[in-house]
């Protein structure tokens, strides 16, 4: 379906993780199975929430290895999780047995982001040293390393990006691995920089698609998200959402249009893709406590929610793409299901009651030429 996006949702639940709110934590990210949500915080453990007719409900805990910090990033895929921590391991979970996690040993710098790919038996990890590592799940160990100067930045050739005498330099190295995201079908990989740009991973001869992409121009790339394996999504700390082409960068190996419209008003957190082939939609949070839903397609904001109390920092589909779930600094969760499915016309007349009006209208895109 090529129409306009169709659904919208409501808020349909809320819940407290009232031990952080005491102590004015944040929940820091999130993964969402269908059936178990994890969050994570700056404390050394995971909290499991069970969805159920009456919503969330806490159900326990991932602890870490004695003496481990706490996560940096974390993933599930069906009855798997995972979640790196900041002092260097990779920590992996059967959710029907969790209480024996295995663990992957990692050097330092090499693991701050992880994701599982889509059939389970790999994961992959990325930090400040800029490498990006495959794992074998089934061996539990490394099965291939790539160094930032493969991940086609300019370096072999010399004219790298050179920095600005104006511009601050940044706390972390320039080629940092900041995002990853597996397409649906598992055939491509991608992988966002904190210099802004986005290398494209195929995942069957594990060889870069040509050279890196500039998607998000002096800023960090915070989020990437795949949509039917085909269109790649990124947010940044420059407030924009990047939309590409990745199918067609694979198969022709030449670096895609990138089409930026203006998001937020803060640094974006987060980006996710709908997974619902008929729901052309993607929903974005950002440091200035909204969170949004958009018609990629005609990029439009259908929908704007502003409950949360703080910055929102993450978002996660179930998925069948039916329900999505948002965490906040104010320790809160965020439960959103459909209300009705619109046609093209309600959906073109489908703004938030209370919305800000610049969010009613439509946002034109930059067109930006590869390279």
């Amino acid at each position: 379906m090529d129409g306009a996006s169709r659904m919208q949702w409501e808020i349909s639940a809320r819940q407290a993780d009232k031990e952080l709110q005491k102590k004015k934590l944040a929940i820091i990210s999130l993964a969402f199975n269908g059936e178990i949500l994890l969050t994570s915080s700056c404390k050394p453990t995971v909290k499991l929430w069970r969805l159920g007719e009456d919503g969330l409900t806490a159900s326990g805990s991932l602890s870490g290895i004695s003496g481990a910090a706490a996560p940096s990033s974390l993933d599930c895929l069906k009855d798997k999780a995972a979640f790196c921590t900041q002092d260097g391991c990779i920590l992996l979970y059967d959710l029907r047995n969790p209480d024996r996690p295995s663990q992957l040993d990692i050097a330092s710098g090499q693991g701050s982001i992880i994701r599982f790919l889509p059939d389970g038996n790999r994961l992959v990890s990325g930090g400040v040293s800029g490498k990006l590592s495959i794992w074998d799940l089934r061996k539990q160990q490394l099965e291939r390393e790539l160094s930032a100067n493969s991940a086609g930045m300019e370096v072999k050739n010399g004219d790298e990006e050179r920095p600005s005498k104006f511009r601050r330099p940044s706390v972390v190295p320039q080629d940092s691995i900041t995002a990853l995201a597996p397409s649906g079908d598992g055939l491509m990989l991608a992988c966002g920089r904190s210099s802004g740009r986005i290398g494209l991973l195929q995942l069957a001869t594990l060889d870069w698609a040509g050279m890196d992409l500039q998607a998000h121009v002096g800023s960090a790339v915070r989020s990437l998200s795949f949509e039917r394996s085909r269109f790649l999504f990124s947010g940044g700390d420059d407030r924009n959402i990047c939309m590409l082409d990745a199918s067609r960068w694979a198969s022709r190996g030449t670096r895609p249009q990138v089409e930026r419209f203006p998001a937020h008003r803060k640094s974006i957190t987060c980006v996710q893709a709908c997974p619902d082939n008929r729901n052309p939609a993607v929903v974005s949070t950002a440091w200035d406590r909204v969170v949004k839903v958009w018609d990629y397609r005609r990029q439009v904001v259908l929908q704007t929610f502003s409950e949360h109390a703080g910055a929102v920092t993450g978002v996660a589909f179930d998925p069948d793409g039916q329900i999505f779930v948002t965490v906040g600094a104010d320790a809160m969760i965020h439960m959103y299901t459909p209300v009705h499915d619109l046609g093209p016309e309600g959906a073109e007349n489908s703004a938030q009651p209370g919305a800000p009006e610049e969010d009613a209208q439509d946002l034109k895109a930059v067109k930006v030429k590869p390279g």
